[in-house]
């Protein structure tokens, strides 16, 4: 009967052991980790090691830097020139300029036209004549002068009251010649033909002779032109 608490006393002492066998060992305290380096700051002065650990993650030295690629340049289109004159479809260049003659227009005649100003209810205008200026003609021989006149006044011209008459200049109609009216009245802006004989002289040379259009009741002469030829 008193053996019962001895082997109790036993097991207790075994299963003690045994947990104590299996047990886990214990972890050895961590040694506390070394103070960073201090940072120092240009010129020497130290940093706190907060303030040096900021830095460090604000501006990492590993840190891969990105390079930007500019684009390539644009070269501009050539600016198109205007030129003075265009050739003309389907025209070819000549590799051998061609002589172009000029000639010079003759000068107004002084001698030729209205004598009125515009607005004048008497007034005409030369446009045309049958010899232009200059034309070559034989020697003694006879040519119908004929001038194409305008009424460009305000009045309607009076056949019975208007005659041809010489002026100056050499005269080109034979002794006899008798005065020459109008034909028919002329209408404003209406036209009428005006002619003469002529005799041309018989030596070569360059002649002329100013002829003009009168009023038979004021003897005024409101329009005049001219006979030029060249005797050959």
């Amino acid at each position: 009967m008193k053996r019962t608490p001895v082997l109790v006393f036993i097991v207790v002492v075994v299963l003690l052991v045994t947990s104590a066998c299996f047990a886990t060992p214990p972890v050895p305290p961590t040694a506390p980790a070394s103070p960073p380096t201090a940072v120092k700051q240009a010129g020497g002065k130290p940093v706190s090691p907060k303030a040096a650990s900021t830095a460090t993650r604000l501006i990492p030295t590993d840190a891969p830097s990105n390079t930007m690629t500019p684009f390539s340049t644009i070269t501009p289109l050539p600016t198109a020139t205007a030129t003075g004159t265009e050739t003309p479809f389907g025209f070819v260049a000549s590799l051998t300029p061609t002589a172009v003659i000029s000639t010079t227009p003759e000068p107004p005649d002084p001698d030729e036209g209205a004598t009125d100003e515009w607005g004048s209810a008497t007034r005409c205008s030369l446009l045309s004549k049958s010899l232009p200026n200059w034309t070559t003609v034989n020697p003694g021989k006879e040519y119908r002068m004929t001038w194409e006149l305008l009424n460009s006044g305000t009045k309607t011209w009076d056949s019975s009251q208007m005659v041809l008459v010489y002026l100056d200049g050499v005269k080109f109609t034979s002794p006899n010649h008798k005065k020459t009216t109008l034909p028919r009245n002329v209408d404003v802006g209406d036209t009428i033909n005006a002619s003469i004989p002529i005799y041309t002289p018989k030596l070569p040379g360059h002649y002329k002779a100013v002829w003009g259009l009168r009023m038979i009741e004021t003897d005024r002469v409101f329009c005049t032109f001219t006979i030029k030829v060249y005797v050959k």
